[in-house]
């Protein structure tokens, strides 16, 4: 785990070291959840767009500066503060500053209607969202 240093003008990042076991290029902004599909394997570096069993599971999102996640290769994915996600709102409605949401099973986005949008892990902080975007949001995937 990567803990960005604590100093008054920046606020706190965390990141976690992660594998791409899948044969998908990750893009930064995707969220991702950790593979829980096959649990006698699980090593807890292992992600995949979330699925059925995997979006309670988020590990977060693709951090990358733009470089993302290639096939079988490490890569950081930020977990916790202050970043750039793709978002949707079921409908294409607005979404309010301070909107949770929570990942989709089958996308690498989060939207209100995901998941564990009641307690979902990603809280939305502006009005400017749309699906083919990124847009800021706070990540609380820990």
């Amino acid at each position: 785990m990567i803990i960005q240093r604590i100093n008054q003008s920046t606020a706190e990042i965390c990141y976690v070291n992660t594998y791409n076991s899948t044969t998908t290029y990750l893009s930064t902004g995707y969220l991702v959840s950790f593979n829980v599909r096959n649990l006698a394997s699980a090593n807890g570096i292992d992600i995949e767009q979330p699925t059925t069993s995997g979006a309670p599971a988020l590990a977060g999102v693709v951090y990358g500066n733009g470089a993302g996640i290639t096939s079988n290769a490490y890569g950081l994915v930020q977990t916790y503060g202050f970043c750039n996600a793709y978002v949707s709102c079921s409908g294409g409605e607005t979404a309010a500053p301070g909107q949770v949401m929570g990942a989709v099973t089958g996308q690498y986005y989060a939207s209100s209607n995901g998941t564990s949008n009641n307690l979902g892990p990603i809280i939305v902080m502006s009005q400017r969202v749309g699906l083919n975007a990124l847009n800021p949001v706070f990540v609380r995937a820990l």
